[in-house]
């Protein structure tokens, strides 16, 4: 039966196309990223809003199995459920400026998301103002904010930044000092709490720029041109694992008949309980309980048939057209089959893989985004080596990607490239993933052109025993390496390289960064996560 998380999933990388983190669907997605790393926007309130009474929070979510939600970094509420929502009570803080916070939690990390909304709901006793509220600062520099406290004679005010240390500093008399490194996203939160009544707070917004003056803007279409194919590649892969999985659900609903057309409707928010109707007859509509209605158009479908959706994936020839209104028009033509190798060699030194399988997929519509119509025209090449032997196994990638993503506001000309391979061996307890990234996209943003050039990096990981797919361990430092610079209209404007040294068997390693002429650097991709 057609599960929850594949429509939640399909639709959650719509809307997060690109993201600054990738979603990881197992060793058949993105190649690169060994954990799956979360993803969280908040869809309601918006930022601005005028709020009082009881209000709903919601958020939208992927690659996570809870989400927890903050008022001013105080918790007030969890869900373990799609589509991660609570219900909580403004009247439970003062009325003036607070942040409400997301922070979606699974096996790759976490991922926060959040917005500064205004409270009235008329209350009285000890009320925080900050000032400045928002405000820009430069890395490197200083920022003096004030905080005002009525209703008390203790006006006094505890400092801090939610976000941490990485976010930047504040002292006791609320003197703000920037990190050193930009961080991403490049936005910190300032908190007053009130001495007199700890309930009671303020909080600021800060945007953090480059010492060059570097906007928010710039850095995102940095890390987009850098990790655009990969993210995109994903999209495609849970368009084809949604359309194999709507099918096979349609299709045991209608008697185990092939069923292309008709409708699906889940019984209730978070539920694999599912009913089928035959109408519509010429496209398959899933309708998922407090979320999107996505109609699913078939031109295509052929492949593996006999066995589950999952082998379908990997067996298929698929032309179809996926449409969300107002959110997404996509066609998608995907093509994936095995390879039939040679018979096994003997010997360690011949080896002939057990199974090899290459796919094409293009990807080409719009879908929207931060409130920008994205248009897409993507496509992604692959090759999929497998070996298994009593003890061991072997999983080798070789991914290819290219294409263009646009809007009114920018252009990303995509030409990236990914390799890794996989190993396990249970014998002598050896678990190491060997990751290759090569990218020269190029991006347009306000008539002005950037372009990496041979940008590239290569990096070895290991597991612990009890861990085998964590692969969170620095390896072999002499395959570590990272190389390329980024143009600005043919003139350099920065290198790409690690964060610091490589150090073996250190939990947790370098990040890769675009380090620009100005000093700053730009974070691009977590190559060996933290434990």
């Amino acid at each position: 039966m057609i599960r929850t998380r594949i429509v939640q999933n399909f639709f959650l990388s719509v809307i997060t196309t690109l993201s600054l983190l990738l979603l990881y669907c197992g060793d058949k997605s993105d190649p690169t990223q060994p954990v799956p790393a979360p993803t969280v926007s908040i869809t309601s309130p918006g930022a601005g809003d005028t709020l009082s009474g009881t209000i709903q929070i919601s958020s939208a979510v992927s690659n996570a199995t809870q989400v927890k939600f903050y008022c001013d970094g105080s918790e007030i509420g969890t869900d373990n459920n799609s589509p991660f929502t609570i219900s909580w009570n403004s009247a439970s803080v003062s009325d003036g400026s607070h942040n409400l916070k997301v922070k979606a939690e699974g096996d790759g990390g976490s991922a926060e998301a959040q917005v500064q909304v205004i409270i009235s709901n008329g209350q009285t006793g000890v009320v925080v103002t900050i000032s400045p509220d928002t405000v820009t600062v430069q890395i490197g520099q200083t920022q003096q904010f004030t905080a005002l406290v009525t209703g008390t004679s203790n006006t006094a005010v505890s400092w801090s930044v939610l976000e941490g240390d990485s976010w930047g500093t504040i002292s006791n008399s609320g003197l703000y000092t920037t990190p050193t490194i930009l961080p991403s996203p490049a936005v910190a939160t300032i908190k007053a709490t009130s001495v007199a009544d700890p309930a009671k707070n303020a909080i600021a917004t800060v945007t953090l720029v480059g010492t060059g003056g570097t906007s928010p803007e710039l850095v995102k279409l940095c890390q987009e041109s850098f990790n655009a194919g990969y993210e995109v590649a994903d999209l495609g892969d849970e368009s084809v694992n949604l359309a194999a999985e709507a099918v096979w659900g349609a299709s045991e609903l209608n008697g185990n008949n092939l069923t292309l057309s008709g409708t699906l409707t889940q019984t209730a928010q978070g539920s694999d309980i599912w009913t089928y109707n035959p109408n519509p007859s010429n496209k398959l509509v899933v309708i998922f309980a407090g979320g999107p209605t996505i109609e699913l158009t078939f031109t295509t479908f052929n492949g593996y048939l006999n066995g589950t959706w999952e082998d379908f994936t990997e067996q298929h020839n698929l032309n179809f057209r996926i449409f969300i209104q107002g959110q997404t028009d996509l066609q998608v033509q995907s093509q994936s089959g095995f390879v039939i190798a040679n018979p096994k060699s003997p010997g360690p030194s011949s080896f002939v893989p057990a199974w090899n399988r290459e796919w094409q997929r293009v990807l080409s519509g719009t879908t929207l985004y931060e409130g920008e119509m994205l248009t897409l025209n993507i496509t992604h090449t692959g090759t999929e080596y497998g070996s298994i032997e009593p003890g061991w196994t072997q999983l080798i990638h070789n991914e290819n990607y290219g294409g263009t993503v646009s809007s009114p506001s920018f252009q990303i000309n995509i030409s990236q490239y990914s390799y890794s391979s996989r190993t396990h061996n249970s014998n002598a307890g050896i678990h190491v993933l060997n990751g290759q990234l090569t990218n020269n996209s190029s991006a347009t943003l306000n008539g002005v052109t950037y372009q990496y050039q041979n940008a590239h990096a290569a990096w070895a990981a290991g597991s612990s025993l009890n861990d085998p797919g964590a692969f969170n361990i620095v390896i072999d430092t002499n395959y570590w390496g990272a190389q390329g610079v980024m143009l600005k209209d043919g003139q350099p404007f920065g290198t790409v390289q690690f964060t610091g040294p490589v150090v073996a068997n250190a939990y947790g390693g370098p990040d890769l960064v675009l380090h620009l002429n100005t000093g700053e650097d730009i974070f691009l991709h977590t190559l060996v996560p933290w434990p």
